[in-house]
């Protein structure tokens, strides 16, 4: 409880850093127009339409440029032309050795997006049989296709071909509102037959170029209302073409920004009957294409994983909107002083002024209702690093408070030696479009002492905003020019505060979680294959076959990065704590108190009766060791089987228990009996095996996780068992059957009742720490216990009780016969009610 404050009060607080980071915003020249270009006795710009379109075009044309001189930039040829550039030719020679009619399509992608799901329609003429099959193109991805009229008089070349923006292979890209988009070109190298509008030498074409939004699925899929068979016939039209630019020379030239202004989109076409129309895709703002060393890894989506802390998210954003309050602070509005241990201050040399500015009393409003826009989260192809970022929609937010200030000259010469805000003053200040970031990078690095070494490599929680509006009583213009750069160091403090602060956390629980040597590098690692062997591993072989759905063992692969994290957490972090016989969680674990059980005992011909098990106890648990752990994913990383090996040394189970109703060999009636049972238990294995599977959830959409397999698994090698208070001189004959019958039935109980438990257990955890982030963990856990039909808190009764308990059971029914039968009817009926309560779905 205590650090989830702790780290709403250093977010509050770089948010408020953020926020007194500029006092005085930049004049605004709203294109040199307008009432304000008028009072200012500003000229109106005197650009033509067409000197506006050309300057454009020259800017796009140094990004591009800017890309492709970048010293990391390689060009990446797709499938037709690395055929091309294997032999040596040129595409439009190719093309006039076929045909009289046709173009060649040069498309380049220089953006973060993908260009998936490519459709052509040649209207008029054909594909070419060699370079004419369209291609899906991949960031940095450079293609060329060709299409003509097979050298036949009579036919001419037209028709259209798109392609949907894709965030990457297998997901859709949604601009606001939902819905996707395709990128569509439309070419014509005019009339075929009788038409009179035929091409010839140096006569221009036509293209139309285009964006259209369309419809998406819950998958990403186009509902259905995209034809290409009509994309030519419905945009090649005479009122598009004319949106085209004319050039010397009869190049026609076309520039378009995308909806969401994330891509910008040059095509160009020759004139000429034989022309080459090029295609260029920049990227702008999220979709500016990361240009990476060639040895770097390609991200893609993880799934799984992804849902998983999705979901974390939205139930913080939830509970944020419903409750106004978080972990108990309430925000409507956040009383931000109560949370910090000091008022804020900011004291610098800058601009020849010592400034001294201090902050207070502040409250602010517009936390209470928030969004989460998106939760990105990729892995690398070899699964040994992750990237996540969060974006919390903020909006708007409205910050109250005291302020004061003074400045005193620091140069040898100032116009005004010293300044002040004349005491206590009030301040508001309005910001609008805020988005907290929350970025996370984990890598496997060859540092700190070892290879292959998984360390959390970057954590960065930045803020943006579209606007700020300040009302500073009595700022003054001096301060007003310099607060600014107060702000920006102001903001580079308080970043990094926060992020010393998480790091020192992470530190103070697995240490081997960072690496703070000046400099490593960063693993190659290739993917890991899977190795099973049947016949040592039945089941585990059989999930991973059903994991790989008949695609194939090369399929899956190693989850490297989570092996490290789960064996660092284990090993660095939880033995840690186990050594410590102090410790909380020692405490809390060893000896560790089981779940007390009443069930039958039957061995056929030797004894049968009732036996209750209670007071039981589990010393050694602090010497748990991880044996391994393997975590295996799919292709598309939406499958994710677990298999967890821990062994205990050696264990003691101590205990009371009693037999009632006993009949030894069937038929002779035997006096109850209440004893004690100690179990030496050596050798012990608990194996754990977890199959998660999920589909793709797009749209920042609640999580489609589902647990499929789920079991906890207990072998021991050796077990010596002593029970005490077996009495009755018929039991004290088969005493050592007897003994051993008693002794491995409790066990069994208990087996049986941590399977249980242990899963429970593991349940809760998921749910609270997982599904109900935002809810206090405690006030979850409760909840769940209730859910499942246990009293909170939890007491666990003496065996007095427990005696007692069943002996008014039993005395219900004419017969302990009777009692069985409707004991075991009702343990069906309870078991069935159990699997379906909602608290153990996920």
């Amino acid at each position: 409880m205590k650090w989830r404050i702790k780290l709403l009060l250093l977010i509050v607080t770089q948010l408020w850093e953020h926020i007194t980071a500029v006092t005085t915003m930049p004049e605004i020249n709203p294109g040199g127009g307008g009432a304000k270009a008028f009072f200012n006795n500003r000229p109106r710009s005197t650009l033509t339409k067409e000197e506006r379109f050309l300057a454009k075009l020259d800017k796009f044309d140094e990004d591009i440029e800017a890309v492709k001189n970048d010293s990391d930039y390689k060009r990446q040829p797709g499938a037709n032309l690395k055929k091309v550039l294997e032999l040596k030719l040129d595409p439009l020679e190719i093309l006039k050795k076929q045909a009289n009619k046709g173009i060649t399509l040069e498309v380049i992608n220089l953006s973060r997006r993908v260009l998936g799901d490519p459709r052509v329609y040649t209207r008029c003429g054909w594909q070419d049989k060699n370079y004419g099959e369209i291609q899906e193109l991949s960031p940095g991805e450079n293609e060329v296709f060709i299409f003509h009229n097979k050298d036949r008089s009579m036919r001419s070349s037209c028709g259209s071909v798109s392609w949907q923006v894709m965030d990457n292979a297998g997901r859709a890209h949604r601009v606001p509102g939902g819905n996707g988009l395709r990128l569509f070109l439309t070419w014509s190298t005019l009339d075929t037959g009788i038409g009179g509008n035929k091409c010839k030498k140096d006569k221009r074409n036509e293209f139309v170029m285009g964006f259209q939004e369309i419809k998406l699925d819950s998958l990403g899929h186009e509902v259905g209302e995209w034809d290409e068979t009509d994309v030519y016939k419905k945009y090649h039209t005479t009122e598009k073409l004319k949106e085209t630019y004319i050039s010397e020379g009869n190049t026609l030239t076309a520039l378009l920004d995308s909806p969401d202004g994330e891509l910008e989109v040059k095509a160009i076409m020759g004139p000429d009957c034989q022309s080459v129309v090029s295609i260029e895709v920049l990227g702008k703002h999220a979709a500016q294409m990361e240009i990476v060393n060639e040895d770097e890894e390609v991200f893609v989506a993880d799934e799984i994983w992804e849902q998983m802390i999705r979901q974390a998210w939205l139930d913080i954003v939830k509970t944020i909107n419903r409750e106004k309050a978080l972990y108990g602070v309430g925000l409507k509005p956040l009383l931000l002083d109560p949370l910090m241990p000091e008022p804020i201050a900011i004291k610098e040399d800058m601009a020849g002024y010592n400034v001294n500015l201090a902050m207070w009393n502040i409250s602010i409003d517009g936390l209470d209702h928030i969004k989460l826009e998106r939760l990105l989260l990729e892995r690398g192809q070899a699964l040994n690093n992750l990237r996540e970022k969060a974006i919390i929609d903020i909006g708007n937010l409205t910050i109250k408070g005291m302020y004061k200030y003074t400045a005193e000259c620091s140069n040898w010469f100032c116009i005004v030696n010293a300044f002040d805000s004349e005491g206590e003053q009030p301040f508001k200040i309005s910001m609008s479009g805020a988005k907290f970031n929350v970025i996370v990078k984990l890598d496997t690095i060859n540092g700190c002492g070892q290879e292959n070494n998984m360390v959390i490599t970057n954590i960065e929680m930045p803020l943006e905003y579209v606007d700020v509006d300040f009302d500073f009583t009595n700022i003054g213009t001096v301060l007003g020019a310099i607060v600014g750069t107060i702000g920006n160091i102001a903001l580079s403090f308080s970043q990094g505060l926060i992020v010393d602060v998480v790091k020192q956390n992470v530190a103070s629980e697995v240490p081997t979680f960072l690496c703070d040597a000046d400099k490593y590098n960063t693993t190659k690692m290739e993917k890991i294959p899977v190795e099973v062997n049947q016949q040592d591993e039945p089941l585990w072989h059989a999930l991973l076959q059903e994991g790989h759905k008949g695609w194939g063992w090369n399929t899956l692969r190693r989850d490297y990065l989570a092996e490290q994290f789960v064996t660092k957490a284990f090993n660095d972090g939880l033995v840690t704590h186990l050594s410590n016989d102090s410790d909380p969680i020692v405490q809390a674990l060893d000896p560790f108190q089981l779940l007390p059980a009443s069930e039958d005992i039957h061995e056929k011909g030797l004894i049968k009766g009732h036996i209750v098990a209670c007071e039981l106890w589990l010393k050694g648990l602090k010497d748990l060791t991880l044996d391994g752990m393997e975590l295996v994913r799919n292709e598309d990383l939406t499958y994710s089987a677990m298999k967890v090996d821990i062994s205990l040394p050696a264990a003691n189970l101590t205990g009371k228990f009693r037999l009632n109703n006993v009949k030894v060999m069937s038929v002779f009636n035997a006096k109850d009996s209440e004893g004690t049972i100690h179990a030496a238990l050596t050798g012990v294995k608990v194996g754990l095996t977890v199959v998660i599977q999920t589909v793709p959830v797009l749209n920042e959409g609640d999580s489609r996780i589902k647990v499929t397999h789920f079991e906890v698994k207990f072998d021991k090698d050796r077990a010596k068992i002593d029970v005490n208070g077996l009495g009755g001189k018929i039991i004290s004959k088969i005493s050592n059957k007897a003994i051993k019958i008693v002794g491995n039935k409790v066990l069994d109980m208990q087996k049986a009742m941590l399977n249980t438990e242990i899963r429970n257990i593991l349940w809760g955890m998921v749910k609270c720490l997982m599904y109900k982030p935002g809810m206090d963990f405690q006030k979850c856990q409760d909840e769940f216990w209730s859910c499942l039909g246990l009293e909170v808190p939890f007491v666990f009764p003496k065996c007095e009780k427990m005696y007692k308990e069943a002996d008014e059971e039993i005395a219900k029914f004419s017969s302990y016969k009777e009692y069985l039968k409707d004991h075991e009817a009702k343990a069906a009926i309870k078991a069935e009610e159990q699997s379906g309560k909602d608290c153990l779905a996920v």
